[in-house]
């Protein structure tokens, strides 16, 4: 299957293998490091082990300064208390993801 997102760019993007790509992920169990290791312990707070723990998910390699320069890396981030902690970018409306679009898109 393959999908045509928008980006935040507003140009098009074709994805493509989107189920071989999941299943495989799957496989893997390519996000268990995240899921579990990537579990905030404030819930306000960007940490060192959360962005580590994205890195091993996605075989990325997000370097750690930048996110300290911006600011964003350990410290309370107002912006994330606008967002409901059981907010899912998966299964919420299309409504709330219109509502959570600019908060994120703010960050």
């Amino acid at each position: 299957m393959d999908v045509t997102i928008i980006r935040a760019d507003g140009e098009s993007e074709r994805l493509t293998n989107c189920e071989k790509k999941m299943a495989v992920f799957c496989a893997i169990n390519a996000y268990q490091h995240y899921d579990v290791g990537g579990r905030p312990e404030h819930v306000h707070r960007i940490t060192e082990a959360q962005l580590a723990a994205v890195n091993r998910a996605m075989g990325a390699r997000a370097p750690h300064e930048p996110w300290k320069q911006a600011g964003l890396l350990c410290n309370t981030l107002d912006k994330l208390k606008q967002l409901a902690v059981d907010d899912d970018l998966i299964e919420m409306s299309d409504e709330r993801w219109h509502q959570v679009r600019p908060l994120l898109a703010a960050l």
